[in-house]
């Protein structure tokens, strides 16, 4: 009685695990692939980046020299004894002169952040898909763990 009752229980064992392991073997965890770039050295380090920072930074200054030109104009005319309404005008005349130079300067600024970011963007998606990575973090997120991607997403930028 023993031996049947022992290989019943066995046998129940044996199915019931069976049925338990199942669905753990048929449907495995997907991978934890979490990776992690440092933004800023991309930007550093991107060479597409640094030429875009020049272009702006270019057209940023002639738009900086040509406002202190104006705006020393304007001292002159103060010092010379100029009326009140005229510096008005005088600085009216100078600010409807800088307007579309500002909004070019500011529209640059914009489409050439959009097109960088994208590129950006884009290259931190490839690297990691083709690594297997699921998350990608910014590094100042991250305190423990992940794998650096920065470099293989600056290489991928810049060849």
């Amino acid at each position: 009685m023993f031996r049947l009752s022992h290989r019943l229980v066995l046998a129940i064992g044996l199915v019931t695990g069976a049925c338990f392991s199942t669905p753990v073997l048929a449907a495995p965890p997907a991978p934890a692939g979490i990776a992690y770039v440092e933004t800023q050295k991309i930007f550093r380090e991107y060479e597409e980046a640094q030429k875009a920072q020049a272009n702006f930074r270019s057209k940023a200054e002639a738009y900086q020299r040509e406002l202190a030109a104006d705006q020393q104009k304007l001292e002159e005319a103060k010092k010379a004894g100029k009326g009140a309404k005229e510096l008005r005008e005088m600085q009216k005349q100078f600010e409807d002169e800088l307007k579309p130079k500002k909004a070019e300067v500011e529209n640059l600024d914009r489409q050439l952040s959009q097109r960088i970011k994208k590129q950006i963007t884009d290259a931190i998606e490839q690297v990691a898909k083709s690594k297997g990575f699921t998350l990608v973090l910014d590094k100042a997120t991250v305190l423990y763990g992940g794998s650096d991607i920065s470099d293989e997403v600056i290489k991928r930028l810049n060849r």
